[in-house]
């Protein structure tokens, strides 16, 4: 540099002078910026409160047309993805709960977040991965390909690469290395706020996890009608799992047909109370032959008998589970949803416990059944 501005002659050098203390100024202002969010993160408690502050600042500091964030599901095998700023679909909103709750599960293995998560990596400007196309995203207006730029951060915190934050530009050769070094502070200072939201999160999880068991268990005791106990069962499981529909298939006496006993949805249905789904080519049917849960992330690429009709009435992603009475399973406990890709291997495990309470209820029905025939 020193040998540089020696060459230079005096009106060469003075233009030298002042770009340099342009730079100087734009990098000051920009720390004081990534100062400024530090802060603001460091005092916001819920998760959407750091996210509305990273949406509103690094504006100010990496300039970009649409910004999302990936986060890694406990199940370390999955994420979840989705906007912080699409002008296509949030115009100039904050992130928002609502925005969250509309997030989709992609596996690790996948996408351009799967890969910055995975790796632990920034993507640099030019990069290019075998997962440049990001996933969940190729329908958008401005898809990932498109993007003049592309800057992918790993969100890092106590040594666990939580999530990603991706910044996208129309413009080429938008990012250069002062903004991949403004956002690895950036990113490191949000990765932080992140993991301590979520812990609080967690812990307020496992408080609604409890108390809705202690809901249905309370439930169970009160009641032998099963359908005034599922409504329980619905009201509570919507605590724990974001679903549009949830339903109960039970198998009939000859073991070779289901019957939908209860739904619980929030518009119309196709697969209403009486209908009768076969174990042969059904969802339902396989959970109960294998007895293991299924998850279908786009009933639009189904191969199930019901998927057809689910994504008809609207549904687009569901999860069912077997239930299980002393080793025996009987049948199917199952939530949809209207986007997909909506479950991940947590709702699983959350549904399983669920269904274990449902089999408990069903099979207190059929004792009282039998009691009152022989009485």
């Amino acid at each position: 540099m020193n040998q540089q501005l020696t060459n230079l002659n005096g009106p060469e050098l003075e233009k030298r002078y002042r770009q340099l203390l342009q730079e100087t100024r734009v990098m000051s202002a920009r720390l004081a910026v990534v100062n400024e969010v530090s802060r603001a993160v460091s005092t916001a408690l819920e998760l959407d409160a750091v996210l509305e502050v990273v949406v509103e600042q690094t504006k100010w500091v990496l300039d970009y047309d649409r910004c999302h964030i990936a986060l890694r599901n406990q199940d370390d095998e999955t994420y979840r993805q989705w906007w912080l700023y699409n002008p296509a679909d949030q115009a100039d909103s904050a992130p928002s709960a609502q925005a969250r709750a509309q997030a989709q599960n992609f596996p690790l293995s996948e996408g351009l977040a799967g890969w910055v998560i995975r790796h632990s990596q920034i993507l640099r400007p030019g990069e290019r991965t075998p997962a440049r196309r990001d996933a969940g995203f190729a329908e958008s207006p401005l898809p990932a390909e498109a993007a003049g730029s592309t800057l992918a951060l790993p969100l890092t915190a106590d040594g666990e690469t939580i999530g990603a934050l991706i910044f996208e530009s129309r413009q080429r050769g938008a990012y250069n290395d002062a903004d991949v070094r403004l956002g690895t502070i950036l990113a490191a200072q949000i990765a932080v706020a992140i993991r301590n939201a979520q812990l609080l999160e967690e812990s307020r999880r496992r408080t609604a996890y409890i108390e809705a068991l202690n809901a249905i268990s309370r439930a169970i005791n009160a009641s032998l009608d099963i359908d005034e106990v599922f409504q329980t069962f619905a009201i509570q499981t919507r605590r724990l799992i974001e679903h549009d529909r949830m339903s109960i298939a039970l198998l009939d006496a000859g073991r070779k047909t289901l019957h939908v006993h209860a739904v619980s949805t929030d518009g119309e249905s196709a697969l209403d109370t009486g209908v009768e789904l076969p174990i042969e080519g059904s969802a339902v049917g396989r959970v109960v032959t294998r007895r293991q849960p299924i998850i279908q992330p786009d009933t639009r690429q189904g191969q199930f008998q019901e998927d057809k009709r689910l994504h008809e009435i609207g549904i687009r992603s569901y999860l069912d589970v077997p239930l299980t009475v002393k080793g025996e399973v009987i049948g199917t406990l199952n939530v949809g949803c209207r986007r997909p890709n909506a479950f991940s291997p947590t709702d699983v495990e959350t549904l399983t416990e669920i269904a274990n309470q449902v089999a408990i209820s069903i099979q207190n029905q059929r004792l009282h059944a039998e009691t009152q025939q022989f009485a």
